[in-house]
């Protein structure tokens, strides 16, 4: 499997993008939950803001880590966790953990049909040891566009928009004196074709624009405006 994501900082323009290459093998829990069990094959980092000889080391330390990701049937996340290896930032697992939840949404309590849509929340990383009075949360909503059952795996096509709601909430590091605000807001938009046969995504696209601003602490008021591109796309796939 594959997972790709860059975004860009428009002026002046700052890329950071990464393509992840990765597999996953799928049991079940005593209580009957689906366990996920990710181990990442290779990574490759384009980005203005690092040296390449600051990115290799931190690519060969990832070659190899494994991860899991519990599920109930309805596919909430109910464990995730990635333990920390020697060498890697632990922001770093964190964001790939938050990258791995954020490929599969939640399914409806009720049965829905084309033309139908409902919602979920997804949390958003805000750093490994800073503290939040609050979750950061973007706002999903999931439409069926198309379903197919024609051959042996049946798949739904659903038309997938996360908006940021720009709420503030307040961020302490270990050992600052102050605190900072942090507001991030936008809409991303795009496509995911689910496997029901399978049970995950095997093809995803998703992009828009976000805008995060920052306020206090030593750097004193921060605002960026990125764009953001996601893709999915399931190894072996037709």
């Amino acid at each position: 499997m594959h997972l790709e994501g860059r975004a860009t900082r428009p002026s002046p323009e700052q890329v950071f993008a990464t393509r992840i290459s990765f597999r996953e093998s799928v049991g079940r829990t005593p209580a009957g939950d689906v366990a996920l069990t990710v181990r990442f094959d290779s990574a490759h980092i384009e980005s203005t803001m690092l040296a390449p000889e600051e990115i290799a080391p931190l690519l060969a330390r990832m070659r190899g880590v494994t991860g899991r990701v519990v599920y109930d049937d309805l596919l909430t996340v109910r464990e995730l966790a990635f333990p920390p290896v020697p060498g890697l930032p632990p922001e770093l697992l964190e964001q790939l953990g938050h990258q791995i939840r954020g490929m599969t949404y939640p399914l409806p309590k009720t049965p829905v049909g084309v033309g139908d849509s409902w919602t979920s929340e997804t949390e958003l990383p805000v750093g490994a040891v800073a503290q939040a009075s609050g979750p950061l949360k973007a706002f999903n909503t999931i439409t069926v566009k198309e379903l197919h059952a024609e051959t042996r795996d049946t798949t739904v096509l659903l038309a997938v928009e996360t908006s940021f709601p720009g709420a503030p909430i307040t961020i302490t590091a270990p050992g600052a004196s102050g605190h900072q605000t942090l507001q991030v807001s936008g809409k991303l938009a795009g496509e995911q074709l689910f496997s029901l046969t399978r049970g995950a995504p095997v093809h995803a696209s998703l992009g828009g624009n976000m805008r995060v601003r920052v306020e206090g602490g030593p750097q004193g008021e921060m605002a960026m405006s990125l764009r953001q591109v996601m893709s999915l796309e399931l190894a072996g796939t037709p």
